[in-house]
């Protein structure tokens, strides 16, 4: 923060207290205390300049009990967004999607990286299953059943794509020519499954499900589809958890709607063993989240106090950057500014990361930071 303004639009020069604080971890202080006397001005601009380094998204006026009080039209937050890149968009390609004017239009499902030739799968909603390479050109169209609505993809090492559906409410595991392997799961929620991740340990697939009353993470094996186990979480109702992507060791991440932050879940027990960019990730909304081969997070975000698009964490849960911008009411479309983004992949090596969002995909080279 650099400075703090205050549009005063009747009554100035009135006693007023200004604090400001961080909303995600409540540490805030106090920056004026006084008489705001704007010279005169009225309507007038009433200027607190900052000179300490203070990270904050909220301010505080409290007003003297006068009998003619101050009128406030605005309040104006002045700053700098700490990790902000402005990473211009490397290509923005359209993709088939359901006009949202449709009653049935459903939104486009998930992307996952070919980690060995770093292509993108885009599971695309009812409207099909796609690969593209790193340009953005399209390589392959597959076949799907007319009725699906897929949701997630997730791809392995071993040439292997896990689809979630949940019209039919079952995965399908295929080679990446399109080969299926196996239909398999069951017992899943209404609407479900959704997010799904496949285990670099031993290939297992584990599929996100959820009702009112249940949260848990369904574990099948991929080439049988055989059930393993069930892991369950917290309770918190349709939509509470989002996302779910291993790390380098094999350990599984999901984002809490709710109490803010990645889970760190040990896949075998499922055991929680952290929480991890709370302070970060609390007051926002995540849409999707991906994890490179150094463990660094790429969190897409559909709200954010700042409206960056994506939060870029270091395997501590640290922000180490940002980039994109979100647009909440259809005014701005440009390239590099997204409409309720649903999905993020990144390449292994963290130089590519893609966004899908209905009606585009668009890729960005993080490199070029």
């Amino acid at each position: 923060m650099t400075e703090v303004n205050v549009v005063i639009s009747g009554n100035p020069g009135g006693r007023m207290r200004v604090e400001v604080l961080d909303s995600s971890s409540g540490l805030g202080r106090e920056i004026f205390n006084g008489n705001a006397d704007t010279d005169g001005a009225c309507p007038g601009i009433f200027t607190i300049p900052v000179s300490e380094n203070l990270s904050v998204d909220t301010v505080i006026l409290t007003f003297s009990n006068t009998d003619q009080p101050m009128q406030i039209d605005a309040v104006e937050l002045v700053g700098n967004l700490t990790g902000f890149v402005d990473l211009p968009v490397f290509w923005r390609i359209p993709i088939p999607a359901d006009s949202l004017s449709d009653a049935d239009s459903q939104f486009p499902g998930g992307i996952a990286v070919d980690p060995l030739e770093n292509s993108l799968f885009l599971a695309n909603g009812r409207n099909g299953l796609y690969r593209y390479d790193v340009e953005g050109n399209l390589l392959k169209t597959y076949s799907v059943p007319s009725e699906s609505n897929l949701r997630d993809v997730a791809a392995d090492r071993f040439g292997m794509i896990v689809v979630t559906d949940n019209v039919y409410q079952w995965y399908i595991s295929m080679l990446f020519d399109g080969t299926q392997v196996v239909a398999g799961g069951e017992d899943f929620a209404w609407n479900y499954p959704k997010a799904v991740a496949i285990s670099p340990y031993d290939g297992n697939v584990y599929l996100l499900d959820e009702s009112e009353e249940t949260s848990r993470i369904r574990v099948y094996t991929s080439d049988t589809g055989d059930w393993v186990r069930d892991i369950y979480l917290e309770p918190r109702g349709i939509d509470g958890y989002k996302g779910l992507a291993f790390d380098p060791d094999a350990y599984l991440y999901i984002s809490d709607q709710i109490e803010g932050g990645l889970l760190r879940i040990e896949p075998m027990t499922g055991a929680i063993l952290d929480t991890i960019g709370y302070l970060e990730l609390a007051p926002s909304s995540v849409s999707d989240l991906a994890i490179d081969d150094h463990g660094n997070f790429y969190v897409l975000m559909s709200t954010s106090p700042d409206d960056s698009a994506v939060y870029v964490l270091n395997p501590q849960g640290t922000l180490i950057g940002r980039f994109g911008h979100l647009n909440y009411d259809g005014s701005d479309w440009s390239e590099g500014t997204f409409q309720l983004p649903v999905g993020i992949a990144v390449t292994g090596d963290g130089r590519f990361v893609f966004i899908c969002e209905n009606g585009f995909l668009t890729a960005y080279r993080w490199e070029e930071q």
